[in-house]
């Protein structure tokens, strides 16, 4: 089963944990959460530095397979999973999609626990 995680900045670079299953045909189940995930586009710099993204979401519905989601489940799924996971979250995250870092850590943010 995929599933989605959150995002950080480490050291100026980009860390997705998780994207969750994207296209899958019959066999994997794709019902609730498990059929939402995204589509990450991002722009580094020469030294592979982050400079900005955007999440396009997609959800999956048989049999028509994945389309882009309008209630952005996936965008709302990983912003609110990386707000919780991290004392100081590093990536700011718009409404549209759009995502900036908010600045560059030094170390592996400290994960909060559950």
């Amino acid at each position: 089963m995929g599933h989605m995680s959150c995002m950080e900045v480490v050291d100026g670079r980009l860390i997705a944990y998780s994207l969750g299953n994207f296209a899958t045909y019959y066999g994997i189940s794709v019902e609730g959460i498990k059929g939402i995930a995204p589509i990450l586009v991002v722009t580094l710099n020469g030294e592979g530095e982050f400079i900005e993204g955007k999440i396009h979401s997609t959800i999956q519905l048989r049999p028509d397979g994945p389309s882009i989601d309008p209630q952005n489940g996936a965008l709302n799924l990983i912003r609110e999973l990386s707000n919780e996971d991290f004392v100081t979250p590093t990536i700011k995250f718009d409404k549209d999609g759009r995502i900036l870092p908010i600045f560059a850590r030094q170390e592996t943010t400290k994960i909060r626990n559950r």
